[in-house]
């Protein structure tokens, strides 16, 4: 559909944050199409005004979805609230909340989170959060995502010898025993190149429980300090076993 003289000048006005022209044009009959355009491009140019204007007018409820999932990626948190109250659908928010961590906008994330936004949307966030960025991290896990998730967080972070984020992960219990797809925790960390004896000591700390394949490896990656942790760590686990059958 090709846009009148009208609907060109609402959209370049909208970009140019030409609010008196916005509503004038809005009154003499701009499209719908247009309007949604507008709202396009004031909300990437952070047109704060004019996105008000606009969502006044009628806007289209997928325009106002796209709307969101952009400010939510750019970073704008006044523009984001207004469109959480002229309200947006749930796929919207649950698309715009990806888009907040992966851009890791904290504030944004956490307006979105309160928002309401569903457990898959958190999984697949968390799953993304690419960056390390343990605010969000400690966010998302708060707001709840399935256990499976939070096991193979654990796993990327011992494999990426992220030893802040292993930690925050197990507190918020995530299992180092977990096995997934033939990977665990320990394994990643004994395999390390550099650091294995401290991710391997994080993990043992947080209730990992070493096993003869585990000092197998640690042996034919000639890695005697590993080798120390895992013995020392299955001797302990023994004899506190042994004491409380015991009791």
């Amino acid at each position: 559909m090709r846009l009148s003289k009208i609907d060109e000048a609402l959209i370049t006005a909208a970009r140019r944050n030409n609010v008196r022209a916005v509503k004038v044009l809005l009154k003499l009959g701009a499209s719908q199409q247009a309007r949604d355009k507008a709202l396009e491009e004031a909300t990437r140019w952070r047109r704060f005004e004019i996105v008000d204007v606009l969502l006044k007018a009628n806007i289209s409820n997928g325009e106002k979805d796209t709307a969101l999932c952009m400010a939510s990626y750019f970073g704008n948190k006044a523009i984001v609230e207004l469109l959480l109250e002229s309200g947006v659908s749930q796929k919207a928010k649950d698309e715009a909340l990806i888009k907040a961590v992966c851009a890791s906008n904290l504030e944004i994330t956490e307006l979105l989170l309160r928002a309401g936004t569903s457990q898959s949307a958190r999984d697949k966030a968390l799953e993304r959060e690419y960056r390390d960025d343990l605010p969000i991290t400690k966010l998302l896990l708060r707001a709840g995502v399935s256990q499976k998730v939070k096991d193979i967080a654990l796993i990327k972070a011992a494999d990426c010898c992220n030893v802040e984020k292993a930690k925050l992960l197990m507190s918020e219990g995530a299992d180092p025993n977990a096995n997934i797809q033939d990977a665990s925790a320990l394994n990643c960390a004994i395999c390390l190149k550099y650091s294995a004896e401290t991710m391997v000591k994080v993990l043992l700390q947080g209730g990992a429980v070493p096993t003869k394949e585990d000092i197998k490896i640690a042996k034919s990656l000639h890695k005697p300090g590993v080798v120390a942790l895992l013995l020392k760590a299955m001797c302990v686990n023994f004899f506190t076993e042994l004491g409380s059958r015991r009791q």
